[in-house]
């Protein structure tokens, strides 16, 4: 690739920066990735949060509830622990080469080094 191609790239690259869109993952996009769901973080709460309404189908509508105020450093410290040990995999698989989930970012970054 040519300089000035690669120079025209970086420019429309830094056109798009400057005012870069909003992007919200939600729990649905990264499942696929081995983080967990809504429904594995209801279940890790309902182990490990004493008094955690274990009938409840739907944690975002659970944690609304006024008698969690308490419990939110233990709420929160049970999901950091859920979504931390799957990302610890989900990056060891990346730097082990075990994965080619992230194969279209590698090689958008390959292609900026051409």
């Amino acid at each position: 690739m040519s300089s000035k191609t690669k120079d025209k790239i970086f420019k429309i690259v830094q056109t798009f920066l400057k005012s870069p869109p909003l992007v919200v993952w939600g729990s649905g996009a990264t499942i696929s990735f081995g983080l967990p769901s809504m429904w594995d973080l209801n279940e890790a709460l309902k182990k490990e949060v004493e008094d955690f309404d274990t009938s409840n189908d739907n944690l975002e509508d659970e944690l609304g509830k006024d008698k969690y105020q308490e419990k939110l450093p233990q709420i929160k410290q049970v999901i950091w622990k859920e979504v931390n040990n799957a990302d610890i995999s989900v990056l060891k698989m990346f730097i082990d080469n075990e994965t080619d989930d992230f194969n279209g970012i590698k090689l958008l970054i390959e292609k900026f080094w051409e």
